[in-house]
């Protein structure tokens, strides 16, 4: 019987993959967190970007009532 320490074939216990050469990759759950984390930004931007809009509705309808009534007290 062979010792498997002086054996010349490779065996998977004395093989070391350097660190250098793994990729880096981020596991599932890191992956799902990273995924809703996006999703949430999404939703806020888009709830950010409808309060902004009807913001600027606002001012403009504001606006024009207040040209209007100008135009009245000028006439």
């Amino acid at each position: 019987m062979q010792d498997k320490t002086n054996s010349l074939e490779p065996s998977i216990d004395n093989y070391q993959i350097p660190e250098e050469s793994l990729p880096t990759l981020l596991p599932r759950t890191a992956w799902t967190s990273n995924l809703a984390y996006w999703r949430v930004l999404l939703k806020a931007k888009i709830a950010l970007d409808k309060i902004e809009k009807e913001a600027a509705n606002k001012g403009n309808r504001e606006q024009r009532i207040w040209e209007q009534g100008t135009q009245k007290i000028a006439l």
